[in-house]
């Protein structure tokens, strides 16, 4: 079981994905199941600013994967052309991950 830091900086025990993520003024749903493609491990449905994802994913996996859902909501908001918004965050997402990865103290300090 992996530990996690909460706000109040207690450790906090952390079993699977979270069930909201948070992005400007909306609060995400993270939804086990519902993608409507069987090739597809994740889907950031925007209509509904709901996240879906393949629940048979290894943790690895569903990592990058909601990380990517989660980049489709940045896209979506940054005026970026939306026949791009692929392309970028398949190129950027494994890239972003591994990069908070090898800096948790960055990232702990980014976030403060």
């Amino acid at each position: 079981m992996a530990r996690a830091t909460t706000k109040s900086g207690s450790a906090s025990s952390v079993t699977g994905p979270p069930k909201t993520l948070t992005f400007l003024h909306l609060t995400i749903p993270v939804v086990a199941g519902g993608t409507t493609d069987d090739e597809s491990l994740g889907e950031w449905h925007a209509t509904k600013a709901e996240i879906h994802y393949d629940a048979s994913a290894t943790e690895p996996v569903l990592r990058e994967t909601l990380l990517h859902e989660m980049l489709h909501a940045v896209c979506e908001h940054s005026g970026l052309d939306p026949d791009d918004h692929e392309t970028i965050i398949r190129s950027i997402s494994p890239l972003i991950l591994h990069m908070l990865r090898e800096n948790p103290k960055f990232v702990g300090w980014l976030v403060q």
